[in-house]
């Protein structure tokens, strides 16, 4: 299992900010991705901020939606779309936040797992772009996706590598 959350979570995220990032199990695996907060500033459509799901390993896999609003909020109250649990019909999800110049809010807090056939190895991809320029890694063990995750500032991942492998087994 892993987690994973928007920059700066619990506290209100960046405006004019970008983050791309790709959960990927073994082959043969799906990935169950549950969000336990959501917190977006919410506007028909999602046009300001928003959290992109695609059911693949990049930017141009097939949407599974496009989120926005508070989970907290009733279904009465708001007409927000909130991801809650999602389940990749394949072995990765990518997830795309990018907020606009003006209102944030709390963002969102979300734990990961594998399921299926037994998990071998995982890698996590992070694709970082705020203002200027890309920044782009790959990452094979627990210890690498901490640091990776410190370096970019975007995301915040906890798994566990297993000692025989190179590798993380969510």
């Amino acid at each position: 299992t892993g987690h994973l959350s928007s920059i700066n979570y619990p506290q209100d995220y960046d405006n004019n900010y970008e983050c791309g990032s790709v959960i990927t199990a073994s082959s043969g695996q799906k990935i169950r991705l549950d969000f336990a907060s959501f917190d977006l500033e919410f506007y028909t459509g999602c046009v300001y901020d928003s959290l992109e799901i695609r059911d693949g390993d990049n930017i141009n896999s097939t949407l599974i939606g496009t989120y926005c609003g508070d989970s907290n909020s009733s279904a009465a109250n708001s007409s927000a779309a909130t991801p809650g649990v999602i389940e990749s019909s394949g072995s990765a999800l990518f997830l795309f936040f990018q907020s606009d110049g003006t209102t944030a809010e709390a963002g969102y807090t979300a734990t990961f797992e594998a399921f299926g056939d037994v998990s071998e190895n995982c890698w996590i991809q992070h694709e970082k772009t705020k203002f200027t320029g890309t920044i782009l890694a790959t990452v094979y063990s627990a210890e690498h996706v901490l640091a990776v995750c410190d370096m970019l500032n975007c995301v915040a991942y906890s798994c566990h590598a297993k000692p025989e492998k190179k590798g993380c087994n969510i």
